[in-house]
């Protein structure tokens, strides 16, 4: 009982100190002076919507073997977010070959919006609304990770979860100060191994042969890309 109750100790200080690293790291980057917008683009948002209508539409299939169409929608769509949420819009909706949206009465679509002060706002389509499907993969996905590793399973998702975020708050955003990518990622990649592997297995002989294996491989791997390059 003695040992199940210091391992379990030992898990909930590795999830805190995770998340501690996590906060920390969103921090830092929340203070960097660094803007990465290439131009001014507070006036766009993107909402959530819902085709309710089509009003106009006026399309043709693309030559050839393909179920894709060419032309223009005029839709009726009302938003779902955002602070128009509820309120129904006029988009005029172009399918081209590099932008093919095609709505019919009920697609969720993500509208793209330019509201800029003192200009007649401009609607267009951006995207279908695929958050739904998504959010039910993520689900289905943590379910049965849980249902065959058991809590092994759960402490797998939650290094998972941690080397995704950490891709996220600090890989990207110190490659994009200019840093090394490669010592990024060899520092990303020791960071999410170490605290993911003593998660999942504790602190073994085992586990920290692993580490040092993973680490060993990554930095090897790291050399050649240096030699190449």
């Amino acid at each position: 009982m003695k040992t199940n109750h210091k391992k379990r100790l030992e898990e909930l200080i590795l999830i805190i100190v995770m998340a501690g690293i996590l906060v920390a790291v969103f921090c830092y980057q929340n203070l960097s002076a660094i803007s990465y917008q290439m131009y001014t683009s507070d006036s766009i948002t993107y909402e959530k919507g819902k085709v309710d209508q089509i009003i106009e539409e006026d399309l043709q299939l693309e030559e050839g073997e393909t179920n894709r169409y060419r032309g223009e929608q005029t839709l009726l769509v009302t938003l779902k977010t955002g602070e128009q949420k509820g309120s129904q819009i006029v988009i005029h909706n172009e399918l081209t070959a590099t932008h093919n949206i095609k709505a019919t009465e009920g697609t969720n679509i993500i509208v793209k919006s330019d509201t800029p002060e003192g200009i007649e706002p401009h609607y267009s389509v951006f995207n279908y609304d695929r958050s739904m499907g998504i959010y039910c993969i993520i689900g289905i996905f943590a379910v049965l990770m849980i249902l065959v590793g058991g809590l092994k399973g759960l402490k797998s998702l939650i290094g998972l979860l941690f080397t995704l975020l950490f891709i996220l708050l600090f890989l990207l955003p110190m490659i994009y100060q200019g840093y090394s990518p490669i010592g990024m990622a060899i520092l990303t990649v020791l960071v999410t191994t170490v605290f993911s592997m003593l998660l999942l297995n504790g602190f073994q002989a085992k586990t920290w042969t692993a580490i040092v294996s993973c680490y060993g491989g990554s930095a090897n791997c790291s050399d050649c890309l240096l030699f190449i390059f």
